[in-house]
């Protein structure tokens, strides 16, 4: 574990289909309205969707898990107290649980039906391995 390189863990893209097809319905509308007000919230939607592609995600570190999003979380091996995988809703994700009882749902790897994740169960794996060799 410790001296490897960091391993990123991102939404891929085709997880983000559904949301596209959402802002490209929105678009397709708005042009057919010509309501440059919808046509400006579509804009702002495809803006969302290329930002969660390129910034949201996890990163496996040698000191922690890293929450990408807005803003970026380090959480230091030495204050998760347990990982495990939450299902809800027809969707997998992995949660961290920290010694302050604070619980967090990573942005990535997730799994669900509507925008599956083939390689789900191999990098929720990864990270857990990672954890059990930081205890």
């Amino acid at each position: 574990m410790y001296g490897e390189p960091d391993v990123i863990f991102r939404p891929a893209i085709r997880q983000l289909v559904p949301h596209i097809v959402v802002v490209a319905v929105v678009l397709v509308t708005a042009l057919v309205l010509r309501d440059a007000a919808l046509v400006g919230i579509a804009v702002i939607g495809l803006l969302l969707v290329a930002f969660m592609w390129r910034r949201y995600g996890t990163v496996v570190k040698d000191d922690g898990i890293v929450v990408l999003g807005v803003t970026s979380r380090l959480i230091p091996w030495s204050e998760i107290e347990d990982v495990s995988e939450l299902s809800q809703a027809g969707g997998r994700g992995v949660v961290v649980k920290e010694v302050n009882g604070r619980r967090t749902l990573l942005r990535a790897p997730r799994d669900a039906r509507i925008a599956p994740d083939p390689d789900y169960d191999e990098k929720r794996d990864r990270i857990l391995r990672e954890w059990a060799a930081s205890r």
